[in-house]
């Protein structure tokens, strides 16, 4: 297993590594990874605004020029259009004082930052959540790109559809990014239950990846957990498998014991 895990970090490490080098990308510091620190902020900037300190709002207002309208720009389950909000070069410089300030406010309102983070996130864990899983288009762009499709069939425009009808019973199910995340959950649940170790241990990769996205900046993204949906049918076939094999193994010592 620690060959597995050895390989798989080592594949992703020299993947990057010539994909960086051949396409001479720079390094850079997206703000997309602090989404959730931010939301939480923003958020707390807006609803404890009668609470907070002068010298709080003053902080704050160093990260957030425009913090007087961060209500016009916050969604709770989308951070976009507050990072928009953030002087990232003054954040980058002073990310210390940041996180300083971050954690001040977590002590002082706990129940605002779980709130911001349960909205962000809860398309991920929670099977009723309805978005849009699927979107076809493209943005207005002066770039000269346009949409160009492929196949022009009446069966795509159904399946788009059929994907994104989310209150169809059992059906919508099936396109739900927090039920699928339950399934997997379940399946390793099951696998420690039978002390097949080395099974659940193929499982936690997906799991652990699935921890990272919460960290995203939004609530609900298809393709982010995409694997989820291409993995569950070999998940749960090798899951059944494992189960026919063990109750086989049962009979025949219930029948040996006889």
């Amino acid at each position: 297993m620690q060959v597995y895990c050895g390989g798989v970090i080592g594949i992703v490490l020299i993947f990057n590594a010539i994909v960086t080098h051949v396409f001479k990308i720079p390094p850079c510091e997206p703000i997309d990874m602090y989404s959730v620190p931010l939301q939480q902020m923003a958020r707390t900037r807006i609803f404890e605004a009668d609470t907070l300190t002068e010298n709080e709002k003053n902080e704050i207002h160093r990260f957030f020029p425009n913090d007087d309208k961060l209500e016009e720009h916050y969604i709770s389950w989308l951070s976009d259009p507050i990072r928009g909000q953030v002087d990232t070069e003054y954040f980058f410089e002073n990310r210390n004082e940041f996180f300083g300030l971050w954690f001040q406010l977590l002590l002082k309102y706990p129940i605002c930052y779980i709130d911001s983070f349960f909205c962000n996130t809860s398309g991920y864990w929670y099977p009723e959540e309805v978005r849009v899983s699927v979107t076809g288009g493209i943005w207005e762009n002066d770039l000269g790109i346009e949409l160009t499709p492929i196949f022009e069939w009446k069966f795509v425009s159904i399946m788009e559809d059929l994907i994104n009808a989310r209150g169809v019973p059992v059906i919508g199910m099936f396109f739900s990014t927090g039920f699928v995340f339950w399934i997997m959950l379940i399946l390793f649940g099951y696998q420690i239950y039978q002390k097949q170790y080395q099974f659940s241990m193929v499982l936690l990769p997906i799991l652990c990846y699935w921890l990272t996205i919460l960290l995203g900046p939004l609530n609900t993204e298809y393709r982010y957990v995409f694997y989820l949906f291409t993995c569950l049918p070999l998940v749960l076939a090798v899951t059944l498998y494992k189960f026919d094999q063990n109750k086989k193994g049962d009979m025949l010592e219930n029948t040996s014991m006889k």
